[in-house]
């Protein structure tokens, strides 16, 4: 009976830890800032200058631009028509820097 009493005790302990853990998270509470740097080193224009060219090939793309997309940097990547094969083409991501697909107002 006693080793039961001791596992139940330490199941409550080990449950009291996560709910204090959960309660008061182990990340930064501070707000986010804006990157402008990849954590590979490459800064948010120098990954949108090299994926350019590359972007631009494709049919339906007209431009492809820094942006913001919430909080976070983004590559903005500006098309005639938001179509789903056109959207099919484009990366959502590109190194570490999510892509934000938008249409060009007619």
């Amino acid at each position: 009976m006693s080793l039961l009493q001791g596992s139940t005790g330490r199941l409550a302990a080990a449950i009291a830890l996560c709910a204090c853990i959960a309660r008061t998270g182990c990340g930064n509470n501070e707000p986010q800032q804006n990157r402008s740097t990849h954590l590979g080193g490459k800064t948010l224009s120098e990954t949108v200058a090299n994926s350019r060219p590359g972007l631009l090939t494709i049919a339906g793309v007209v431009k492809v631009e820094e942006g913001m997309r919430g909080t976070d940097s983004c590559i903005r990547v500006l098309v005639t028509s938001k179509t789903a094969i056109l959207t099919a083409q484009i990366p959502l991501m590109i190194e570490t820097w999510p892509v934000d697909i938008v249409e060009m107002p007619k």
